[in-house]
């Protein structure tokens, strides 16, 4: 490889620049090819992505999974709610929340009960707080109306995309939403789990 030129200097920009090719690559201190070039195409090799870098809008950055194996509690015209998760964004990143599974239950007729995700940047303690995304509905009619404990479970799901407009802690849980003075529980269990997705987006 005498006399290849593998380095230019640009004396106006005061810059170096590194020319790969086949036949040279960039290694760290013991010696592992860290960055090379085969026939063009360029491949990071050994590497760690350090937390500064940017990455192109919507581009997944992190994903996590859980699961609820208890009951939001029996709630009469009120709110019952799981587990509460957290999630830290930066201005501009975006988070999918997605929860399904399980099953919500009503006991009266006449009634609308709703699976919701609630979320907001301080942490959830409370029925007032942030914002309510809901999705699945659990109704029971009249048709139910001659038995002496009606009621309905359903498998729920509810999606939320959240959108950071600042450094944030994003909290949030699942709940359910009791109304008309009836019953309603979002409940999970081992056999039947509420599952709660989050993916966190560039």
């Amino acid at each position: 490889m005498a006399g290849k030129e593998i380095a230019s200097y640009d004396t106006t920009t005061d810059k170096v620049a590194i020319k790969l090719s086949d036949d040279v690559s960039i290694n760290d201190s013991a010696g592992n090819v860290v960055l090379n070039d085969s026939g063009g195409s360029v491949t990071l090799n050994n590497g760690t992505i350090g937390s500064g870098v940017v990455f192109p809008s919507g581009v997944v950055i992190g994903v996590d999974f859980y699961q609820e194996l208890t009951s939001s509690g029996n709630q009469t015209s009120d709110y019952g709610w799981g587990t509460v998760r957290s999630v830290s964004l930066t201005s501009g990143q975006k988070c999918l929340i997605h929860i399904s599974g399980g099953g919500m239950v009503s006991n009266d007729v006449n009634y609308f009960g709703y699976a919701a995700i609630q979320f907001d940047t301080t942490t959830l303690t409370t029925s007032s707080q942030g914002t309510f995304a809901y999705g699945g509905q659990a109704y029971v009619d009249d048709l139910s109306a001659g038995e002496n404990d009606p009621r309905i479970i359903i498998g729920s799901m509810v999606t939320h995309l959240y959108t950071a407009a600042s450094n944030v802690t994003l909290y949030f849980r699942p709940a359910v939403h009791s109304v008309n003075n009836k019953t309603a529980s979002w409940f999970g269990a081992s056999d039947r789990p509420i599952n709660i997705a989050v993916w966190k987006i560039a």
